[in-house]
């Protein structure tokens, strides 16, 4: 490029978007070969009801931007170099790097996104593994392995190299799911430029990396944030090794201090009262709750269409569109909550009463939420289908009053409320 940022960068442009785009559609295209692939190699079935179209994802940033807009950062960035005193040559090394940073995440992302898309059209797939590549960051070391609903997005970042794993739940037996198997594969260069000298050799002595980790990212070393988070709230790492003391008495500040737990498993085995483990379940849930079913759900990759627990976001829209305009057809009111609540089963409130303005504001979120259902989304049909939504008025009424009896029963064995 020449002195002249703009008009270099026209001439080049339209290459430069194409190369991108060209990209970005190799990558989703990978997709469609990595899934099956990895799919044949774990045991899982592969029956896929809609196919991926690669074309799709190249020609646009993951922001919703037109490439050429977005590639222009990098002469914006030069730009602003020349402005900084910059020589001619430093300053287009500088626009090269914001242009090397959104090729690289660009393409990434549309591979990640397109392995996403490849297990949606395969609804067995209750979900996917985060695997870590060689290079990774302490952020996603600590994801490793972790497991994640299919209709999680998958968060990364500038240069973030990570991958899926189609999986039904998490996986374990090497480095790339397992942040210790990682940690241990690198040398001790290698774990100090990732952790910090003194984080990594925490680890090294048997702490807790995903503590020592979230003590670093969260700055939860002290106070009652950490506290919140169930963190080290006295001294830090650097704060013990800096002391200088015997081996025996710097291990037992590790264990006071809370970062030598127990056994370095993969997941951890530190645990709130909230959060559950990679690996399973931290207690057992009340039969018959929510959290129960989508366990069952998970385990055995079959779930009940009109269970409102184990639907996804939009599923769960119309489900409950539906259930406003059923209920209130019914009973004359507007119901408070969809199911019972404790508090209008102990206080005997209904709702407003219902006008014909009310009805037809739910009808048309019916309408809406139906006009969105396309005939490929499998999921969506049969859960229009098991609500009798291509049935008669008859038809939707008996379907309501089982799920209504049934939302109620669960409520009740999920809750412990008497019966009123």
């Amino acid at each position: 490029m020449g002195n002249d940022f703009d008009e270099s960068w026209a001439q080049i442009q339209a290459a430069a978007v194409a190369s991108l785009t060209h990209g970005q559609v190799s990558a989703a295209a990978d997709a469609d070969r990595y899934v099956p692939a990895v799919l044949r190699q774990t045991g899982q079935a592969d029956v896929p009801i809609a196919r991926l179209q690669p074309q799709a994802f190249g020609g646009w940033a993951v922001d919703g931007r037109e490439l050429d807009t977005l590639m222009y950062s990098g002469v914006a960035a030069s730009k602003t170099a020349i402005g900084r005193g910059y020589g001619l040559e430093a300053a287009l090394a500088v626009g090269g790097r914001v242009l090397d940073k959104i090729v690289f995440s660009e393409v990434t992302a549309a591979g990640s996104w397109a392995d996403q898309a490849a297990m949606t059209v395969r609804p067995n797939l209750t979900g996917y593994v985060r695997m870590v590549s060689p290079g990774a960051c302490k952020d996603c070391l600590i994801l490793a392995g972790k497991w994640f609903r299919w209709n999680e997005g998958f968060e990364r970042h500038p240069w973030c190299n990570c991958r899926h794993i189609p999986a039904a739940e998490a996986l374990d037996g090497d480095y790339s799911t397992d942040p210790y198997a990682y940690f241990s594969s690198l040398d001790h260069a290698a774990q100090d430029k990732l952790l910090g000298p003194v984080g990594a050799q925490t680890v090294r002595d048997g702490g807790d990396i995903y503590r020592v980790v979230n003590v670093q990212v969260r700055g939860l070393g002290f106070g009652k944030q950490a506290r919140a988070y169930g963190t080290p709230m006295k001294l830090t790492p650097q704060q013990i090794y800096a002391q200088g003391l015997p081996r025996e008495k710097t291990l037992q500040l590790l264990r006071s201090e809370g970062y030598i737990t127990g056994p370095q498993v993969a997941g951890g085995n530190i645990v709130g009262r909230y959060r559950e483990r990679f690996d399973g379940m931290t207690s057992v849930p009340r039969a018959g709750s929510a959290r129960a079913r989508v366990y069952d759900a998970r385990a055995t990759g079959v779930r009940d269409p009109l269970d409102r627990a184990t639907m996804t976001a939009q599923e769960r829209r119309l489900f409950d569109a539906q259930y406003q305009l059923s209920y209130a057809r019914k009973y004359g009111y507007m119901p408070r909550s969809i199911g019972q609540n404790s508090a209008d089963v102990y206080s005997g409130l209904v709702g407003k009463t219902v006008t014909r303005a009310d009805l037809d504001r739910l009808e048309a979120a019916v309408s809406r939420q139906l006009s969105r259902v396309k005939p490929d989304h499998k999921s969506m049909n049969v859960l229009v289908d098991s609500l009798g939504l291509r049935g008669d008025a008859f038809d939707t009424e008996q379907i309501f009053n089982v799920v209504e009896q049934r939302m109620n029963t669960n409520f009740y064995s999920a809750t412990g409320t008497r019966r009123r």
